[in-house]
């Protein structure tokens, strides 16, 4: 196994995942995953089994969809997702029990596809100032989402602060990675809502702190996609994004064929419940309030 160091994670090289995996190799991948984040594999023809038996090597396996097929597509024919910009985010932050792990596997990319970033929210907390810690040590952040909606291009804390009825939850701003004790800093871009306690002012001053250090773009890694990337991270300590896209880029995305395998305890419909009238109320609200503002 040949490992090489990434901006965010390691690139690991030498290992046919469409093969059972060895006990010593799987005990390494669950190492340098714990310290590194994430893991990227090239060149890996594999099935949607064989990704589920990867991901078995870290975790729980979840059905998300509820088909039991424990994988889906996010990218593609075979998904609803919209292609768009995504700001920095981790999958299901705005539920009390956030996805342990994603991966996403290129099934088929072609050329030119559009890359997703990431970054590390452990190497964020250190790089945050020690009075900028203490003040998040603290704290606890009231995330909100409303995805739902097709607002994944914006920050919670911008949206009008009436429009209710979407997944909330509340974490620690300052969590600890459950095998290496270490720190990170869990607050995203799209999700963080507001710091509680912390009047609007200060909420928003803290965040806008916080994210100017953890988005530097000197410390982002870009993924270039290829056919038969696999990319696995922890979801807790590694956010991902998507930039704004024109209309090349986005028929790009949509041609694209992108499959993803989750590991964790609870799946999102699991934890929340959409009413359908409700969505549409909310996305009336939402329409009328953009309307107002301009």
């Amino acid at each position: 196994m040949d490992v090489v160091p990434l901006q965010v994670g390691v690139e690991i090289n030498g290992l046919m995942l469409s093969r059972p995996i060895a006990p010593g190799d799987a005990a390494e991948l669950r190492r340098l995953l714990a310290e590194r984040q994430m893991l990227v594999f090239r060149s890996q023809a594999i099935t949607p089994e064989d990704q589920i038996r990867v991901l078995e090597v870290f975790g729980n396996v979840l059905d998300e969809k509820g088909d039991g097929l424990r994988h889906q597509y996010v990218s593609g024919e075979k998904t609803s997702v919209k292609p768009g910009r995504l700001l920095f985010h981790s999958d299901n932050h705005f539920t009390q029990a956030p996805l342990e792990l994603l991966s996403l596997y290129g099934e088929e990319v072609g050329k030119g596809a559009t890359p997703t970033l990431f970054v590390d929210n452990v190497a964020g907390y250190e790089r945050l100032a020690p009075d900028c810690r203490e003040r998040l040590e603290s704290l606890e952040i009231i995330n909100r989402s409303f995805f739902f909606l097709g607002l994944s291009d914006q920050p919670a804390r911008e949206l009008p602060e009436e429009l209710e009825g979407g997944p909330i939850a509340r974490h620690p701003a300052i969590w600890r990675h459950p095998q290496t004790g270490k720190p990170f800093v869990y607050l995203t871009e799209l999700h963080a809502y507001r710091l509680d306690g912390l009047a609007v002012e200060q909420s928003t001053a803290l965040l806008d702190q916080v994210f100017g250090t953890l988005y530097d773009p000197a410390t982002i890694h870009e993924h270039q996609w290829a056919d038969g990337d696999l990319v696995i991270w922890n979801n807790r300590t590694v956010q991902h994004a998507r930039g704004a896209l024109d209309e090349t880029e986005e028929a790009a995305l949509s041609a694209r064929s992108i499959r993803r395998v989750s590991t964790g305890t609870k799946t999102f419909t699991e934890q929340f419940h959409f009413e359908p009238k409700a969505i549409v109320k909310m996305g009336d609200f939402y329409q009328q309030s953009v309307k107002a503002h301009n």
